[in-house]
């Protein structure tokens, strides 16, 4: 799976967001990954881990990905994010809100 978050903006609450654009294989449907996106809060405590939770609590409860402590020692949270590879439960939102490339607040992970 990859996420990237993309566009801060505020929602119509007025409660700041971010885009999550992630990547989604189901070989039953699809021939290969493709992106969906998702708005979730941009909340200064959330890291990624917390918006692909969101996500999946809230939003598209089939989203599935491993992660086991939240502490970022054991590793199972790792994915690409943007590029690099991280710790979903270490890296947060807040980092992509100003945006990590060109302006954009855009942030991508992967397995």
């Amino acid at each position: 799976m990859s996420a990237k978050a993309t566009r801060a903006g505020r929602s119509t609450g007025g409660e700041r967001t971010i885009t999550l654009e992630i990547s989604r294989f189901r070989p039953e449907q699809d021939s290969e990954p493709v992106f969906e996106t998702f708005d979730v809060p941009l909340r200064d405590d959330w890291a990624v881990l917390d918006g692909l939770n969101h996500v999946k609590d809230q939003l598209d409860g089939t989203l599935s990905f491993r992660w086991s402590c939240r502490m970022g020692v054991c590793g199972s949270c790792g994915m690409t994010v943007n590029g690099k590879p991280r710790l979903t439960c270490g890296t947060f939102l807040t980092e992509f809100g100003a945006g990590p490339r060109s302006g954009s607040s855009r942030s991508r992970a992967s397995p």
